[in-house]
């Protein structure tokens, strides 16, 4: 999946990482946040243990869950679990090389946003 702006998980996932989950300069752009890495996000700790990040990766894709579930009544797609979710998210926050584009492809991949 591509980086744009007309794709709701994008605009969605950009939205909250500059926003209310303050994870992202807002000063970064929409053109310019899907090559942002993980480790560009204020929750990684790159002198944290292994151990340490994926407990900040687990609490920010629970957060994240609840806020695509709750705020933004999405669903999850067929035959996807919230445990398959969070694990799928978990894996991409704690690969410091993932980007902002590929966090936002796999919660595509879990979640079916309304409309």
């Amino acid at each position: 999946m591509a980086w744009d702006s007309t794709n709701t998980s994008c605009s969605v996932i950009y939205s909250l990482l500059t926003g209310s989950l303050d994870q992202m300069d807002q000063s970064i752009s929409f053109a310019n946040a899907g090559t942002v890495t993980m480790s560009q996000l204020i929750f990684f700790n790159a002198l944290a243990s292994p151990d340490v990040i994926r407990l900040a990766a687990t609490a920010l894709a629970e957060v994240l869950d609840s806020t695509l579930i709750n705020a933004y009544l999405c669903s999850y797609k067929s035959a996807q679990t919230q445990a398959q979710a969070l694990s799928g998210i978990t894996d991409i926050l704690v690969n410091g090389q993932s980007t902002v584009a590929n966090l936002s492809a796999t919660v595509d991949n879990f979640y079916q946003f309304i409309g």
